[in-house]
């Protein structure tokens, strides 16, 4: 809504040439969901083949260790080039698909740095203070953005606040088709940079920006604005309220404040840049927000029956308070049938969606009535696991065909590309770096203590962790039935002249307490952590025999800690992307169920056949030809058969066609196995 009136005089217009050159012009820290809108715009003046070059993230204040690696942009010529924390979302919001990365470390707050190197390891530009956290500083862009202003060339490392415009903070809060609101590219300038730097006369708005609606309770607004180009230049201000009559204000300076306002007030601010004539104008629109009264509280969703049928459904109830103060909406997208109190009449209560197919995840939207109202949010919902789990102890011997770990046993991925988390030669391969998949097996959830163990062996990566920076990951925990992730053992720097070590941390994402021996690259190591539920604590064994051994003990995090629904695995990136090989996996309620040597397990590697079987008998193959204690359990959990054999097979001839479960127990070593009856 811009518009430029020229002067009728001659002006000497200067440009600048930067040669083969790339800047970054934009950082977007957008509040799309998940990180997803987060990215970094960089322009290419001339051409440049970006083989080597790297995008690196300073994060806290913390120093420019966040490398990633943007040799796939190829060559460029004259363009934008993006690096995303997800191309889809760039594509939604600003139509972007070409010389786009995609790259899950982009995601940095608004007080984090950013800078590029070449492929000497040379630094081009840098957007941000080297070791300075931006939180409270000039060039913090919390939920909010930065443009670089035009015909400002790369800066080699020595970054100036003033090359940069700011959005205001939090400006981007519920912005975006990512947040049912409209596009992102209505506020972020994304390929607006020019290698010229502009001369001409501009007043510009920089907040409250285009379309915004302010949050309900605004009782006065600054409008803020710069001028360039135009010394003596004077600027006038027109405001329009609710339709109704301008009203002009000369001579302003920023910030103007307009005082009152109120909720559902709608706005038109333009602005003229004067002086003798005009030489520029610029305008807004903006709002001030209803209420959202309907606050929505806890949700819980629960299944209608635990059984292996696809064809199960779910519940979901939903706590709210604040209705009755509009007509309100609740849009499920046609999953369930909506029921329970009604927020229109009733003031609090619980909504109920009730006969959702099992696995179905989706969303449910709020909306009130847009002339009393703002209300218009949505809240994500998860289908629970319906089918009957493991139950401890549970013995994992990775004895599976080379490839995914998805797909055996009861492993599930919870994050990341399915299939990444690989079985090589009988060992689960946990590898930072390019691989993404999470994944956890799930158990039925237990009080009081629990443990994990197994064999781990780190391959040598050429130099001992650490070497290559401060980044440390960890790569096994327990895991909640979310996000809560705890027990996280990781792979830390040695302290002397070995190749790595290993830590333990309660409830955080680095380690709390360090093993003081140094390991050895290509060694194998039975490490055990006990992780306490009700006192949120952690500790870790390395080749321990008796629970009396030496430990090391995680932080004392706040009581209680999170119920423990499963064991994962984790992959990240890391300083060293080193890789580490897992086997005999046991999750247990004791350590001494856990302390099981490899021919413990050599010995007890069980298999069931046929299976599935119409026989009415099941052979139970093992390795040695010791008794083995038998348990079957049906998909609601009740045990229906158990007996100790010694002649490898089981009569199953009485029970009815279905899924079980087969605790098989020889030798202290167990495990449970799926058995099919047709």
């Amino acid at each position: 809504m811009k518009k430029l009136y020229f002067l009728c005089l001659s002006m000497l217009i200067t440009s600048l040439s930067f040669g083969q050159e790339a800047v970054i012009t934009s950082y977007v820290d957008s509040s799309c969901p998940s990180q997803a809108g987060r990215t970094v715009e960089i322009y290419v003046d001339g051409t440049i083949d970006f083989t080597g070059w790297n995008l690196v993230r300073q994060s806290n204040g913390n120093g420019f260790t966040g490398i990633i690696d943007i040799s796939s942009l190829g060559t460029i010529s004259d363009a934008f080039a993006y690096i995303t924390n997800s191309s889809a979302t760039i594509d939604s919001e600003f139509g972007i698909t070409t010389n786009v990365i995609e790259n899950s470390s982009v995601n940095g707050n608004g007080d984090d740095a950013w800078q590029l190197t070449d492929a000497g390891d040379t630094i081009i530009d840098r957007f941000g203070v080297e070791n300075e956290d931006a939180t409270g500083l000039d060039w913090e862009h919390l939920d909010s953005y930065v443009y670089r202003v035009d015909g400002v060339a790369a800066n080699g490392g020595a970054f100036v606040v003033t090359d940069f415009t700011y959005g205001a903070l939090n400006i981007l809060d519920n912005e975006g088709l990512c947040n049912s609101a409209s596009a992102l590219s209505n506020i972020v300038p994304f390929g607006s940079y020019s290698t010229t730097a502009n001369t001409n006369p501009t007043v510009s708005i920089t907040s409250p920006n285009n379309n915004q609606a302010l949050d309900s309770g605004t009782t006065s607004v600054d409008i803020e604005f710069t001028v360039a180009n135009a010394p003596g230049a004077t600027v006038n201000i027109t405001v329009t309220t609710n339709a109704g009559s301008p009203v002009t204000t000369n001579g302003v300076t920023s910030p103007f404040t307009i005082s009152p306002t109120a909720d559902g007030d709608t706005y038109t601010v333009s602005l003229d840049l004067i002086d003798g004539g005009v030489l520029d104008t610029d305008s807004i629109d903006f709002s001030i927000a209803y209420p959202c009264d309907l606050q929505v509280g806890t949700i819980t969703e629960t299944c209608d029956a635990i059984t292996p049928a696809t064809t199960d459904t779910y519940n979901v109830t939903i706590e709210y308070t604040g209705g009755g103060t509009s007509t309100y909406i609740v849009d499920t997208g046609g999953n369930g049938t909506v029921g329970g109190d009604d927020p229109t009449s009733v003031a609090a209560g619980t909504i109920t969606i009730t006969g959702i197919t099992e696995g179905t995840d989706f969303t449910v939207t709020f909306m009130g009535d847009a002339g009393n109202s703002s209300c218009d949010f949505s809240r994500s919902i998860n289908s629970p696991n319906c089918d009957p789990q493991l139950t401890l102890p549970i013995t994992e011997t990775f004895s599976y065909a080379d490839g995914s770990l998805l797909g055996n046993s009861e492993w599930t991925n919870h994050s990341g590309n399915d299939g990444d988390l690989q079985v090589i030669s009988g060992q689960a391969l946990v590898q930072h770096g390019t691989p993404s998949e999470d994944i956890n097996l799930p158990f039925t959830s237990v009080s009081g203590e629990l443990f994990f163990a197994f064999d781990m062996t780190v391959p040598d990566v050429g130099v001992p962790i650490g070497d290559g920076g401060s980044d440390f990951e960890y790569f096994a925990h327990f895991k909640d039935d979310g996000f809560g992730f705890v027990a996280q053992l990781d792979i830390v720097a040695p302290s002397g002249a070995g190749d790595y070590t290993v830590g333990i941390s309660s409830d955080q994402n680095t380690a709390d307490a360090t093993w003081a021996t140094d390991l050895t690259y290509g060694s194998s190591y039975r490490v055990t952590v006990r992780y306490n539920q009700d006192t949120n604590i952690a500790e870790l064994w390395v080749d321990a025999a008796t629970e009396s051994d030496t430990s090391i003990i995680g932080a004392d995090e706040a009581d209680p800690g999170d119920t423990v629904a499963s064991f994962a695995f984790r992959q990240s990136d890391s300083s060293e992307n080193e890789g580490i090989l897992v086997d005999n996996l046991v999750i247990a309620q004791t350590f001494a169920e856990t302390v099981l040597s490899t021919n413990d397990f050599e010995t007890t590697n069980f298999s069931l056949y046929p299976n599935p079987t119409n026989t009415g008998i099941v052979n139970i193959s093992s390795s040695n030809s010791d008794e083995m204690n038998i348990q079957i359990f049906d998909m609601l959990g009740k045990q229906v058969k158990n007996a100790t054999i010694s002649n490898n097979s089981i009569d199953v001839s009485n029970l009815n066609t279905g899924i079980y479960l087969v605790k098989i127990t020889q030798n202290n070593a167990s495990t449970t196995k799926k058995l099919v009856i047709r």
